[in-house]
């Protein structure tokens, strides 16, 4: 699906049946290079991808969520419980991880 830059869309983290943990919702900026420290598979990205610019200021990188059009994303939530994760806390976790 292709979207213009400026559509409202939403950051998935993760889900299962009961509970989805989003980063937010917020605007579809274009492709861009993601900066190094921007990790795919444990390795930085050196090729552009999808850029979201969350509500609260924080950049979220295709590479690092399911996302898609804000209303397609409410839909898709449904009646689960939402859980909002900060996306720079769950990059720190992460590169923890590793």
């Amino acid at each position: 699906m292709s979207y213009t830059i400026g559509t409202r869309v939403g950051a998935i983290c993760d889900a299962d049946d009961h509970e989805v943990r989003l980063y937010g919702y917020g605007v579809y900026d274009g492709y861009f290079i993601p900066p190094p420290e921007i990790l795919f598979l444990g390795a930085p990205i050196a090729h552009e991808n999808p850029r979201i610019t969350l509500d609260d200021g924080k950049v979220v990188w295709g590479c690092e969520c399911w996302w898609g059009a804000e209303e397609r994303i409410k839909s898709m939530i449904g009646s689960r419980k939402v859980v909002l994760v900060d996306i720079e806390d769950h990059r720190a976790e992460s590169q923890r991880a590793e």
